[in-house]
């Protein structure tokens, strides 16, 4: 498991990581995490991560996907944050 800090506070916790996209890892949202919403309320339970496979405290880029299979031009940024490892 891994959770995302951002801004002093919780922004993802990430359950398992299921796919790559060039070099981003795509990880599934915990089953407890809320999910990102989309237009339509739609609700998106995946999270493009760059680098895929982060290390304890090291900076990645976060983009919200709809689906593990999204393009990447429906990604959703959602800034910088922290990697830790549970």
């Amino acid at each position: 498991m891994l959770r995302i800090r951002a801004n002093g506070s919780t922004r993802f916790c990430l359950d398992k990581q299921v796919g790559t996209e060039g070099k981003y890892g795509i990880w599934s949202l915990h089953e407890a995490s809320n999910s990102e919403m989309f237009p339509g309320f739609q609700a998106g339970r995946h999270v493009a991560i760059l680098p895929a496979e982060p290390k304890e405290g090291q900076e990645v880029e976060m983009h919200a996907m709809l689906h593990p299979r999204a393009p990447q031009d429906e990604w959703k940024p959602c800034g910088k944050g922290i990697a830790h490892h549970l």
